[in-house]
């Protein structure tokens, strides 16, 4: 860690918000609080949209919002955890270095097929 507070090597920062099942590493408490401030409003904004243009509403929509607002935030590198238990008790962790590893577990299902917070993510707009 520098003298100014910032920490290059995200998997070790002691900067770290935890929303439901992702740990999103900062390397400075600038970024840290700044991602706290806007995520509440950010998150609406993004469902709003999601209703408005896709006539869709997502249950879910953190799965999207954060690592989104995370990237649009943290400047110096990108690390996000994801943990969780499934029903049946068995543990899942996954490692993120970008967001487009993210995406690509998105599509394959993979954090959301397991975890029984997302599993009703979409459904459609009466």
């Amino acid at each position: 860690m520098t003298r100014n507070g910032i920490e290059y090597d995200l998997p070790v920062s002691p900067y770290k918000v935890n929303i439901g099942i992702f740990t999103l590493h900062f390397s400075s408490r600038t970024y840290e609080k700044k991602f706290v401030s806007q995520y509440e409003d950010f998150k609406q904004s993004l469902e709003t949209e999601m209703i408005n243009r896709y006539h869709v509403k997502i249950s879910g929509v953190e799965v999207l919002a954060v690592p989104y607002l995370y990237a649009k935030i943290e400047k110096r590198g990108f690390y996000i955890t994801a943990n969780y238990h499934d029903n049946f008790n068995n543990e899942y962790f996954y490692e993120f270095n970008s967001i487009s590893e993210i995406v690509v577990m998105l599509d394959r299902g993979a954090v959301l097929k397991h975890n029984p917070q997302y599993s009703d993510m979409f459904t459609k707009r009466a």
